[in-house]
């Protein structure tokens, strides 16, 4: 696609549009609080633009959508709270902006989420107690929220990951590397039989990893794909003791190396 420009204005008067998509181009401009008319939408794809400025709060209007697609764009400012309202929101892509600020305090409302991708962006602070509550989530990706080298900086999320995530039976993979993420892992963690994918490389978690104990029940059962996490040993001393993970990494040095 070639289109170039704003959003037009008068497309915010299509009230009785189901699917909006509009990623790929060269569209630019901000996303207008108009946004909120558009209450029959169950796909709104903004993906791959050059759209700045904030997320509007009126997106809690679009109660009827399953599918949002904000990625590859110059967002900046925080997750309008709004956001919790879709309760029917089963995928959201918002990875690579310039987002800053915590997930919403009520992320959890999302009941039929199914995908949560926020990679590289600049959000920061700890997994709210909701979160937990996301039990239908498949696909958490965060790595690289933190950013100490280009403005807005970020920390990234950190806080420890409390032992309810055992409430989310459906999860096949997280992703949070380059975070700081910090204490030990509970052993809830290791028991969600579909898990297939864990990196938490570059974060400050610490002991003894959940993924590797047979004696836990079910784990003998699961064939992991990849687990990466700060078990290089350094000195004899390694941050995490992981014997089942696939790639170890130190966060001091930033050396990674193949276990397999």
């Amino acid at each position: 696609n070639f289109l170039t420009g704003t959003i037009p204005e008068k497309l915010y008067d299509l009230n009785k549009l189901q699917q909006l998509s509009l990623g790929f181009n060269d569209l630019t401009g901000t996303i207008s609080t108009k946004l909120g008319q558009l209450r029959n939408l169950k796909g709104l794809h903004l993906n791959d633009l050059l759209l700045y400025g904030t997320i509007p709060s009126e997106i809690g209007q679009l109660t009827f959508l399953s599918q949002l697609f904000t990625h590859n764009n110059a967002f900046t400012g925080t997750i309008p709270n709004e956001i919790t309202q879709l309760t029917f929101l089963r995928q959201w892509t918002h990875f690579e902006t310039l987002t800053t600020g915590t997930l919403p305090y009520d992320i959890g409302n999302l009941q039929d989420l199914e995908i949560l991708y926020l990679n590289k962006n600049r959000l920061s602070g700890p997994l709210p107690p909701s979160f937990y509550n996301l039990s239908r989530l498949q696909q958490f990706r965060a790595w690289e929220n933190r950013n100490l080298l280009q403005e807005p900086f970020s920390t990234g999320f950190n806080g420890t990951i409390a032992s309810e995530i055992g409430n989310m039976k459906a999860l096949v993979s997280f992703i949070a590397e380059k975070n700081s993420f910090e204490g030990e892992l509970p052993v809830e963690f290791g028991s969600l039989t579909e898990l297939e994918v864990v990196y938490f490389r570059f974060n400050d978690i610490t002991g003894e990893s959940p993924f590797c104990d047979a004696d836990i029940p079910n784990l003998a059962r699961q064939e992991y794909m990849s687990i990466e996490m700060d078990c290089l040993e350094e000195n004899g001393v390694s941050e995490v003791n992981c014997q089942c993970c696939n790639v170890c990494c130190s966060d001091i040095t930033d050396v990674c190396r193949d276990q397999g």
